[in-house]
């Protein structure tokens, strides 16, 4: 096997959440990931034609992470906004506490 390499072809590829843009332009600021994925390419009787290295991909995991922490946040309020909504219309009027009610209790010393 020769220790020669050459580059036939260099293909940029910009990822998106959708897929990939061939040809497309990464922005600076896009987190890079350090995983090389190398596949070799063979002849049918065995012998190395060359191989292909996909590398320096796009990072989405701290991306996935925010969104998937704003939305659990968005429903928790939600969720408790509906309970305490859902509470305040089950139970009967008669029932709600009465502010003023703390004044005339006997405990208090009030007659």
């Amino acid at each position: 096997m020769s220790s020669n390499k050459a580059i036939l072809s260099q293909i940029p590829a910009v990822g998106t959440m959708y897929g990939f843009d061939l040809q497309g332009n990464a922005p600076l600021t896009a987190a890079r990931s350090d995983q090389v994925y190398r596949q070799n390419i063979t002849a049918s009787d065995g012998t190395l034609l060359g191989s292909v290295e996909l590398s320096d991909g796009p990072t989405y995991g701290m991306d996935i992470v925010k969104n998937v922490a704003f939305g659990w946040l968005i429903a928790s309020l939600v969720g408790m906004l509906i309970a305490v909504l859902a509470g305040w219309w089950i139970q009967p009027a008669d029932q709600w506490p009465d502010p003023g009610a703390h004044r005339q209790h006997p405990a208090h010393g009030c007659r």
